[in-house]
């Protein structure tokens, strides 16, 4: 009987320190770290979205999804990525799973809430995209 109660005790030790270790890892995470959703219907019912995932050690990826002139246009991406200060350098990977080698370029990042950020791209101007849950 001994044995057990040892055992058992020692199970819920173990799981109270990956529990604690669970919460320290937490508080060094980037806020850009998680997915995050920019989506527009327009008033003749064609839309865009765009999904982007950013993840732990500076590699994401992107879905997008476009409605047309009534054709649908959908693909995927991968890409790297690197924060300096308020500006991200991004460089894909791939496209439609295949790879790509494309010139570097750079948003800036405006976080408006944990929720929500901005990115100006170069090309499109600013874009607001709200944290998917």
């Amino acid at each position: 009987m001994k044995k057990v109660f040892v055992l058992a005790l020692m199970a819920s030790m173990s799981l109270s320190v990956f529990t604690a270790c669970d919460k320290d890892d937490d508080t060094n995470v980037h806020p850009l770290i998680g997915t995050w959703e920019y989506h527009k219907v327009f008033e003749d019912g064609e839309h865009f979205t765009r999904r982007i995932t950013f993840n732990e050690g500076g590699q994401g990826t992107e879905y997008y999804e476009e409605l047309y002139n009534g054709v649908l246009d959908k693909g995927t991406g991968a890409f790297d990525y690197k924060i300096e200060g308020n500006n991200m350098v991004v460089t894909f990977t791939k496209q439609n799973g295949q790879s790509v080698t494309k010139e570097p370029f750079t948003d800036e990042v405006v976080f408006h809430s944990a929720d929500k950020v901005t990115f100006s791209l170069e090309d499109d101007g600013p874009i607001t995209y709200v944290r998917k849950k």
